[in-house]
């Protein structure tokens, strides 16, 4: 084994010394999503159909296009809800009851819109509601059981969806599926004997791969905007009932089985 010199130990510092600094300037370098200037949100706007918002919110083109299922809101509202009906129709001979969770645009419920941009000025907030809750409430006479997911995404408020993509976080997703059960009750389904909880259990980070307007950012602009971290959640069914509750503390929560049935929870 050959020695090892001083002037090794030096050559080798002096690497990781400069790992170290590159390992640094590359974290320094990312730019946080507020502070993307206003020229990158022209670029997206003519090359990728992305609008930049207030406060840190991306949108794409087609949550501030006034279409929906790719027809204008009317158009579609007058075609889904007998087709519909149709389907409802047809699984209901397979004792099969359908329920129904539109799901709003982010646009709908939490929109921070830069009125500069012609296409965001452009967009009819009031319109947009009102489409939302005429096709849930022409579903509903229709007989078809519809969650109502404007009203929990509106009392999320931000915190309900992410800023740089369309997707809801976890608690706007756990609103949402609260909703859904809600539907599903009214239904005439009954709640299983023994009821899942939430239990926090984590922190989760989007991917870039997952939040294409930070691709574009990166690529169009030159900008690494750092992705978003959010806390996780984890269901489980408990031994015995426990009221719902988010706690920061490390809880060990099994993933489902081969079974696909939920382990109890352990604490």
């Amino acid at each position: 084994m050959p020695a090892v010199t001083h002037r090794t130990f030096l050559s080798a510092l002096t690497v990781l010394s400069a790992a170290l600094l590159l390992s640094t300037s590359a974290r320094a370098a990312t730019t946080p999503a507020t502070a993307v200037p206003a020229s990158c949100g022209v670029t997206l706007d003519q090359k990728a159909w992305m609008f930049q918002g207030e406060q840190g919110f991306y949108y794409y083109g087609d949550e501030l296009s006034g279409r929906w299922m790719n027809r204008p809101w009317n158009e579609a509202r007058a075609a889904f809800v007998p087709a519909a009906v149709t389907l409802a129709a047809a699984l209901k001979t397979h004792g099969v009851t359908l329920v129904l969770a539109p799901v709003p645009p982010r646009s709908f419920a939490q929109p921070h819109l830069n009125l500069q941009n012609p296409t965001q000025k452009a967009f009819d907030l009031p319109g947009a509601q009102g489409f939302y809750r005429a096709l849930v409430s022409d579903l509903r006479a229709a007989g078809l059981p519809t969650a109502d997911l404007l009203a929990p995404a509106l009392a999320q408020g931000d915190a309900g969806v992410f800023r740089q993509d369309i997707h809801w976080t976890p608690e706007g997703a756990q609103a949402a599926a609260r909703a859904t059960a809600d539907a599903v009750r009214a239904a005439g389904q009954k709640a299983g004997s023994a009821p899942f909880v939430s239990l926090r259990a984590g922190t989760l980070t989007r991917q870039v791969q997952d939040q294409p307007v930070l691709g574009q950012i990166q690529t169009l602009c030159g900008l690494t905007v750092p992705p978003k971290r959010t806390a996780t959640t984890r269901r489980c069914r408990p031994r015995r009932s426990w009221p719902e509750r988010a706690t920061s503390e490390p809880v060990k929560v099994p993933s489902a089985g081969r079974s696909g049935r939920s382990r109890p929870c352990r604490s």
